[in-house]
């Protein structure tokens, strides 16, 4: 459907608060990030005066992992000094820092349901109810009475989806949710 799953760290300023997260995510296909594959790593930044920077390097593997453990052994090696941050490392952060985990994204949901009338009028009425909109739906038949569903939302709240998901279950018809998936665009 135009989009490639990668293992993102996010990061994001807003007006909430700060939103840190790493989970798999589906980014489109046409994304710099799309094509950073084996031992490379990237980052993109979005700054508001430079806009869009992707920083695209090896990072993982044997050679460069082996390359800067000898360079720490180096180091190590050669300076006697004791070297310790000045700030406080810990998972609090700042205490005038707010974290957020209410956040918005878009959602990729992957259904097995009964292949029957009503079904979709139901599932679109359970989003509607819980306040997400849906921008793309998919509907292939399989070989039984099943049919797979591919739902692809607007931004909500990751409180509105996981609401969403755990009434999904209580559909009769909906068989099984096989995929729910955040995008990133």
């Amino acid at each position: 459907m135009g989009y490639t799953l990668k293992l993102l760290g996010i990061g994001k300023n807003t007006e909430k608060g700060i939103d840190v997260r790493v989970h798999p995510t589906f980014i489109k296909n046409d994304n710099p990030l799309a094509s950073v594959n084996d031992s490379f790593n990237a980052v993109s930044l979005v700054g508001d005066s430079v806009g869009d920077i992707m920083l695209y390097g090896r990072g993982a593997g044997a050679l460069p992992t082996g390359s800067a453990i000898v360079s720490d052994i180096i180091f190590a090696s050669k300076h006697s000094e004791n070297f310790y941050v000045c700030f406080k490392n810990n998972e609090e952060g700042h205490k005038k820092t707010k974290f957020i985990s209410d956040f918005l994204s878009k959602y990729y949901l992957r259904l097995i349901v009964q292949d029957t009338e009503g079904v979709l009028s139901k599932i679109s009425g359970l989003f509607a109810k819980n306040g997400i909109s849906i921008k793309e739906v998919k509907q292939m038949s399989s070989t039984d009475s099943n049919a797979e569903v591919i739902i692809i939302t607007h931004p909500c709240l990751e409180s509105s989806m996981k609401k969403t998901l755990e009434k999904l279950n209580s559909i009769q018809e909906v068989c099984e949710i096989k995929g729910n998936i955040r995008i990133e665009e």
